[in-house]
């Protein structure tokens, strides 16, 4: 699937979303026209929301076949409204790493553009875009419209924006702000799933790492590098990883399992 302007030009609405991967749980996927009967909504928002679907890490999809990811299978079973702030947190995450899609716009903006305490507009994501990414779509249209999605969909209180990372200051201007990490257990799917991915013959990092490098917890987070560093000790007080106190603040995986135990141990517990 495209990384630019797989969203078809709907935005991201969870309750959306939730009605196509209950639809896909259920076994009613049958067919985009059943899909969008189960949904309520026409053909065409179905071809937008196999695109959200694909990108939140939550299923895969075409015109024919629709299926649930592991992940995807999990949500549905624990959380198919996604309601919940950790679930949102999981969608987030989906959208900015290179696991499987790979959402163009909501990676750079993550992983490069966006630092806590930053103001910033629209036009000066899509100038950085504009510049960093070697290989733009030929239709610029589709970079505007994705400047625009990445937006709504970290203010929007009906996508991601309980998040909260985002806050619009005004018209134009936007503000990246510090806030609390999710639960441990979410820390730990994102660091050892990135972790795995990133550095999978590796079993020691610096904090340093973990607190900025591209798909990390603490650029995918926005929070601070003390909370980073609390959380990593909680994971070290469960025996998930050990923290030493030296001068590289070395962080040893102990934890060698499929990232997605930790989020079904969680959710099976709430």
């Amino acid at each position: 699937m495209r990384a630019f302007a797989f969203h078809q030009k709907f935005a991201l609405r969870r309750e959306r979303l939730a009605l196509m991967i209950r639809c896909i749980a259920e076994g009613e996927a049958t067919s985009e026209d059943a899909v969008a009967t189960y949904m309520g909504v026409n053909p065409y928002m179905v071809e937008g929301f196999r695109g959200w679907l694909c990108k939140t890490g939550l299923g895969h999809a075409n015109t024919h076949t629709y299926y649930l990811s592991a992940l995807g299978q999990l949500i549905a079973t624990h959380d198919p409204r996604l309601e919940r702030n950790e679930t949102q947190w999981l969608l987030h995450y989906a959208l900015v790493n290179t696991a499987d899609e790979h959402a163009e716009m909501w990676y750079r903006f993550t992983n490069e553009f966006a630092s806590i305490g930053m103001q910033f507009t629209s036009t000066m994501l899509q100038s950085y875009i504009t510049q960093a990414v070697p290989e733009l779509p030929t239709n610029t249209s589709a970079i505007a419209s994705d400047v625009k999605e990445v937006l709504k969909s970290y203010t929007h209180p009906d996508a991601l924006g309980g998040l909260g990372f985002v806050q619009k200051l005004d018209k134009s201007t936007y503000q990246i702000v510090e806030v609390a990490p999710p639960p441990p257990a979410i820390v730990g799917y994102l660091l050892f799933d990135s972790w795995a991915r990133r550095y999978p013959s590796v079993d020691t990092l610096r904090i340093a790492q973990v607190c900025s490098e591209p798909e990390m917890p603490g650029r995918v987070l926005f929070t601070s590098r003390g909370a980073i560093i609390q959380s990593l000790r909680d994971l070290q007080a469960r025996g998930l990883v050990t923290i030493a106190d030296t001068q590289q603040e070395p962080v040893t995986r102990r934890f060698h399992a499929a990232p997605l135990q930790l989020l079904l141990d969680y959710y099976t517990r709430l």
